[in-house]
């Protein structure tokens, strides 16, 4: 966790606007949140029924992208204060708190969206944190990974995890709609 958070203050210190989040562009992350919506709409149902939680939610510019149609109820959690900090003056009646998912527990929803959350963190870190994610999700879990050559072995692990836990019983949907190869996305039914 360590690792992951000297990155993005690494990233605060040195980046301004969106990129201090590792996006490239607000495109690219407004093409993502389309595609996370579609997918809850496809595989779920309508957000608007549907209690969230944003794992790693940054500056919960996701529930920004949803103002015209919010989820029932939105919870958004990340490890690094300034995030919290900054969502929580963007959006200041949301539920937006300071959690690290890998040492508390997270809170029990229908969806929880992982969009980018874990791209930044060690192979075991990730199983751990998505099992966890996963057995506090009544419905749904949207996993987002880039999948570059800085990933390499940690993509392969959690690739293997993904298909031996979920993939053999057909909980797992790859969304294909993707705009970009080196990203892979995926929706873990229950």
């Amino acid at each position: 966790m360590a690792n992951y958070i000297e990155t993005y203050e690494n990233l605060n210190k040195t980046l301004t606007g969106i990129n201090r989040l590792g996006w490239n562009s607000k495109t690219e992350q407004w093409m993502r949140f389309h595609a996370i919506t579609k997918l809850i709409n496809k595989h779920v149902g309508a957000l608007t029924d549907l209690t969230i939680h944003d794992v790693g939610c940054g500056f919960a510019d996701l529930l920004t992208h949803w103002a015209d149609t919010p989820p029932k109820q939105y919870i958004g959690t990340d490890c690094i204060r300034s995030f919290v900090n900054e969502a929580q003056s963007r959006h200041p009646t949301a539920d937006i708190r300071l959690l690290d998912s890998l040492k508390q527990t997270p809170p029990t929803v229908d969806v929880s969206v992982m969009c980018g959350t874990l791209s930044m963190h060690k192979s075991m870190q990730q199983i751990v944190m998505l099992d966890k994610i996963y057995a506090s999700s009544r419905k749904a879990v949207i996993i987002t990974m880039w999948t570059g050559p800085s990933q390499g072995e940690n993509w392969w692990k959690m690739e293997r995890h993904l298909l031996s836990e979920f993939g053999r019983d057909r909980r797992m949907v790859r969304n294909e709609d993707l705009y970009d190869m080196s990203e892979n996305m995926f929706i873990l039914l229950k």
